[in-house]
């Protein structure tokens, strides 16, 4: 048993299963701790430039983690690890707590022979960001806000809360459009308003075949999610190729699994 949350259980799952496991391993374990990014109340501004400088314009609080770990890594491989948390606004302690945790989730995940001894084999499709970016909505699912695009602006709204805003050191937040139709997130914190932490953007192809429960609607080329909160409408042909494929994708899941699960009880 992962000592996880179910869901980010779920997205380090994956992420071994599709080969992309180090940075979804880093994200999970980031997603478990406190937020690294840190937001001193008279630096707001440079702070999220800092941030910003992680983001390389993916659209993703979850991959700018991913780099800001990387790059403390290398700096404390040359011994320059405090000037980067200082210069980055990192809190050292937290990206020592994420480390830790990787440490710990790999060798549970190894244990239980779903990823291999061999790290090259389990990262062979790390590099695809929208692979990554496909495992990081199967498990954040349904924490979904559509990107609602007008002339001069930009919202966001959930199914349960309606208009909701990005917390003020999202990435996501520093920019005045974004090419997603969805963003995916963790987590939601209400002051006077509604406000989402980290997100990513996502393409209306991600959240079908990564996201929850799909069914036809009233009329050809029409699906639904979120019992109808969220339509999808394409050709009839297309419609029913990514039901298909769907469905083909979650057998595979399963396949995958139940083949991990034989293969641990004839140890």
């Amino acid at each position: 048993m992962l000592p996880v949350d179910p869901k980010l259980g779920k997205m380090l799952i994956m992420g071994a299963i599709f080969h992309c496991f180090d940075p979804v391993l880093t994200i999970v374990s980031g997603l478990s701790v406190r937020d690294p990014f840190l937001l001193p109340q008279d630096k707001k501004d440079l702070a999220g430039t800092a941030k910003s400088r992680f983001s390389a314009k993916d659209y993703s609080d979850h991959m700018a983690l991913v780099r800001a770990y990387e790059g403390w890594k290398e700096a404390e491989r040359e011994g320059s690890a405090y000037e980067y948390c200082w210069r980055n606004f990192l809190s050292a302690q937290t990206l020592q707590a994420i480390h830790s945790l990787r440490k710990q989730f790999n060798f549970i995940l190894k244990d239980t022979s779903l990823v291999e001894e061999d790290a090259s084999n389990n990262n062979k499709l790390s590099h695809n960001q929208s692979l990554v970016r496909a495992i990081i909505c199967s498990g954040l699912y349904p924490g979904i806000a559509s990107v609602v695009h007008r002339e001069t602006s930009m919202s966001f709204k959930t199914m349960n809360d309606g208009q909701v805003f990005l917390y003020a050191n999202s990435v996501n937040a520093r920019y005045e459009t974004i090419p997603y139709p969805w963003l995916v997130f963790g987590e939601k914190v209400k002051v006077n308003t509604v406000f989402i932490r980290d997100s990513t953007g996502v393409s209306d192809s991600i959240l079908i075949l990564f996201g929850g429960a799909l069914a036809f609607g009233a009329q050809a080329g029409h699906l639904k999610m979120l019992d109808g909160y969220i339509d999808f409408f394409m050709d009839h042909n297309l419609a029913e190729c990514f039901l298909k494929l769907k469905e083909e994708l979650d057998k595979l899941l399963q396949k995958k699994v139940s083949w991990k699960r034989l293969s641990l009880s004839r140890k």
